[in-house]
């Protein structure tokens, strides 16, 4: 059995390297990047990704590393923002009314974007608590990752409902899931997953957006308050959809398809299932693309693999590039199933 080592650490700039023939890229990435042989080849992209903003605090001079600019923009950088439905009525005349899904929404957001910088994209509820919800694509990747580890290895994750009740329509479904860590003779985890669309009723358009999970602590509870900027476009509550959270939930649509032939909550999903298309692109920019840049101004330059920040970039502009429905729409008869795609290591 391959290690978890193998399937989940990302390679460093010295292992891409070896052995292949470089490419040079500065502009059109996504096109480059799927015009190398992966066996042969490995993109050299030759300019900064992270935009120059991110590399500074507010009112500071002082330009940060790269390492800290890509924290920084993945907390702070512009976001895909889905539609803010404020309340029932306005929820149900827009997606009730035209008979939309989650899935509609993103595709309608994403195909008429142009190229640029994303961190993620995010949704809020339309009723009761208000917290943000916002999930980075390189996560949703992984998350499918973590899942099809879990399916191909004989570890099918455990997940456990909570007892049916009157309020779940209006409220959502609870599930405890438990999902394998990606690091080697780590325990897994168990955690709860909050405001699943289980009731095939008008509610469901409604709670849709209320998904969440207490795998992740909200960014207030942990993040230091001095890196909240004051012109942030919205309030610094938010929830961070990480890999091991989406594969929970993956495993939990499969769950209520299995035991009821429930596909209300992959119906009204807000987490794409990404295509075997968005996977390819994703592992060839971990494993066959490197940076030259220099982690800090005065440093002489080097070669990187990409880091968390440039890698949701790349995926990002993929998605605009590309078309959602090319990328973040898992199509069954293009695609298979998740557990089948070509997941390197595995």
């Amino acid at each position: 059995m391959t290690s978890k080592k193998d399937i989940f650490k990302r390679p460093s700039a010295k292992q891409i390297m070896k052995g292949k023939k470089q490419v040079v890229a500065r502009t059109n990435l996504v096109e480059r990047i799927l015009e190398i042989d992966p066996e042969t080849q490995y993109l050299l992209i030759d300019r900064q990704v992270i935009p120059e903003m991110s590399f500074y605090k507010r009112n500071s001079r002082k330009r940060m590393s790269r390492t800290e600019a890509s924290r920084m923009f993945m907390k702070h950088g512009p976001e895909v923002m889905f539609p803010r439905l404020r309340n029932r009525a306005e929820a149900l005349a827009r997606m009730k009314d035209h008979n939309l899904a989650p899935n509609h929404l993103r595709q309608e957001v994403y195909d008429k974007l142009s190229p640029g910088f994303f961190c993620a994209y995010s949704f809020r509820p339309a009723i009761r608590r208000n917290t943000k919800r916002k999930v980075p694509l390189t996560e949703v990747l992984e998350g499918a990752k973590i899942y099809a580890y879990a399916q191909r290895h004989g570890m099918p994750m455990e997940v456990k409902p909570y007892a049916d009740s009157a309020g779940t329509s209006k409220k959502g479904g609870s599930v405890i899931v438990t999902v394998p860590s990606r690091t080697p003779k780590q325990e897994s985890y168990t955690f709860a997953i909050h405001g699943i669309a289980v009731k095939d009723d008008d509610n469901k358009y409604i709670v849709a957006n209320r998904l969440i999970s207490t795998h992740s602590c909200f960014d207030t509870m942990f993040k230091d308050l001095k890196y909240n900027l004051p012109d942030d476009s919205e309030d610094a509550e938010v929830f961070n959809w990480d890999a091991h959270a989406i594969a929970g939930f993956y495993a939990t649509i499969g769950y209520f398809i299995r035991k009821d032939h429930n596909t209300v909550p992959l119906q009204m999903s807000p987490m794409p299932l990404p295509s075997r298309l968005l996977v390819d692109v994703y592992q060839r920019f971990t494993r066959n693309a490197v940076i030259l840049t220099n982690e800090r101004k005065n440093q002489k330059k080097n070669f990187y693999p990409l880091n968390n920040a440039e890698l949701e970039i790349a995926v990002e502009n993929a998605v605009i590039r590309l078309g959602h429905d090319n990328t973040l729409f898992c199509q069954l008869d293009r695609d298979g199933a998740l557990r089948d795609y070509d997941w390197i290591g595995m």
